[in-house]
């Protein structure tokens, strides 16, 4: 039996940051940068899905590294591995990234029907929703630039969901 050790960090990462599995995958620790005229650290990245249809450099996606997030960095080997070149999750890999991604969207189903096995399947792509609304709650139309989204009518139409901004308005995703 193979066990994947990386399942629940992915899970963490993907919630704390609202990236697609190819982002989340490719992610590493030379993403980080520290904005001294902001006074924050962010994670600037591509816009991998976009740039693959389109085939052109497209705007760079900036996700804000928030306490909840900077934990999890902090677990995972923030203080011996910032700046490097190797990947935030499976930094020593010997897979492909395709398996990584396939494991983490099988695994999420997985858990999700264990955990709620009355409740219609959701798919790993709720993180990234749910990290959306979260974020479009915080920061308003601002989110378009966090996410590198064209207009609020996509993030709206295919992001925010209502539901959960409405249950969550107190809630802290971690505590």
């Amino acid at each position: 039996m193979t066990t994947y050790t990386y399942l629940k960090n992915g899970f963490r990462l993907a919630l704390l940051t609202g990236l697609r599995r190819e982002e989340l995958v490719t992610l590493s620790w030379n993403d980080l940068f520290y904005s001294e005229k902001k006074g924050c650290l962010m994670f600037v990245i591509d816009n991998l899905k976009v740039e693959r249809i389109t085939g052109k450099k497209y705007k760079s996606k900036y996700v804000p590294v928030g306490p909840d997030l900077m934990d999890l960095l902090t677990e995972l080997g923030y203080d011996d591995f910032k700046g490097s070149d190797l990947f935030i999750l499976v930094p020593n890999r010997k897979v492909k990234h395709t398996t990584i991604m396939s494991t983490l969207s099988r695994g999420f189903s997985h858990y999700y029907m264990q955990a709620f096995p009355d409740n219609k399947l959701k798919q790993f792509k709720v993180l990234r929703k749910t990290y959306i609304s979260y974020l479009n709650k915080e920061v308003g139309d601002s989110v378009i630039e966090l996410t590198s989204h064209g207009s609020m009518k996509v993030v709206n139409k295919h992001y925010v969901d209502a539901e959960v901004v409405a249950k969550g308005l107190t809630m802290k995703i971690f505590e």
